[in-house]
Formats: C-alpha cells, structure tokens, sequence
C-alpha cells in the first residue's frame, strides 16, 4: 500500500515524548543488536594491549611480494588498526540508536514496525569489515615479530564476505519460508 509523501512526513516529525509507554510493535534497544561489533572491538582491543609490550618500535604495515614496504611507530600502527575498530562499532550503536527512534515513530501511527531479528542480522553485519580489520592487525602484528604472515588479508576478506553471504541467503530463506507459512506481507 502505497503512502504520500505527506504522510512519510508526519511519521518522521511525530512528537513522541507524549507518550507514556512504548508502542506494542516498537523496536527496543537490546545489546544482542550490537554484540558483533562490541566482540570483535573487545578481541582487537585486547589484542592490541597483549602484543604492544612486544612489537618493535618501528612497525612494518604495508608489504611488497618478498619484503616490508613501508615503516610507521608503534603508536600510529596501533592507532590505525584500533581507532577504526571503535569508528565501526560506534556506527552500529548509531545505526540502531537511529533505527530505535524510527521505529517508536512508525509504531506510534499504526504503520508496523521493523522486525527484531532481521534488524540484529542487518547491524550484526558490521561485524565483517571489524573482522578483516582484526585480521589486518594481526597480520602485522605476526610479521613484525615472527617474519612471516598469516595469510593474505585479501584471501581473509573474501572468506569471510563469502561466509557472510552464506549467512545472510540463509536467513534470507528462512525469511521467506516465515512469510509464505503466515501470509503476512
């Protein structure tokens, strides 16, 4: 059923701080929609802290075939391979910050609501570039105390959209199999 744009609007702009309790069909803030994120920032995090009394004070962090190419501190390596770690899990806290707000607005004028589970798959996913990020990190982090590398990030990077797409065609079937089972739309 199609809306105008009048009525797009008016879902956007309600006021909901009249409101005293919280729409039936609203989405909630839960913590399982950000999990992902929150694990992989934790483990790169800690990793970081374990390796750092380790590593050398001058880190190799881009590589040609047989030999490291560029050099950087210690400090800026771990600030590039960590801060974007952060940068990531705080767009999902935005994303479902975002998403939670909309959804008391849609719930509150009767349109329906976004599904829970899809919405914790969809912020989940930001998982994967935080993923390959980690793997990046410990890439360098390998080399600059063994000389030797784990495997090509971009080997790592394709294993893990691969999987990520497995993943998502199969709640993507499961989606469908629920709506055709209940009709719903």
């Amino acid at each position: 059923m199609a809306r105008s744009l009048f009525d797009i609007l008016s879902i956007i702009t309600l006021n909901l701080d009249s409101m005293n309790t919280l729409p039936d069909n609203s989405l909630s803030f839960r913590w399982s929609y950000i999990i992902a994120p929150l694990l992989v920032l934790a483990l790169a995090v800690i990793a970081a802290a374990v390796f750092f009394p380790f590593l050398p004070s001058t880190l190799a962090y881009s590589f040609m075939p047989d030999a490291a190419d560029s050099y950087a501190g210690r400090g800026a390596v771990m600030a590039w391979t960590v801060a974007p770690q952060f940068l990531l899990a705080l767009v999902a806290w935005g994303i479902v910050q975002g998403a939670v707000r909309l959804s008391l607005r849609i719930a509150a004028t009767g349109a329906g609501s976004i599904h829970g589970l899809a919405f914790s798959v969809m912020v989940n996913l930001m998982a994967m570039p935080q993923l390959i990020l980690a793997f990046a990190m410990m890439d360098i982090f390998v080399y600059n105390l063994f000389q030797t590398h784990l495997m090509p990030v971009w080997i790592f990077a394709v294993i893990v959209m691969a999987l990520g797409g497995v993943f998502l065609g199969a709640f993507f079937i499961k989606a469908l199999r629920y709506f055709v089972e209940t009709g719903k739309e």
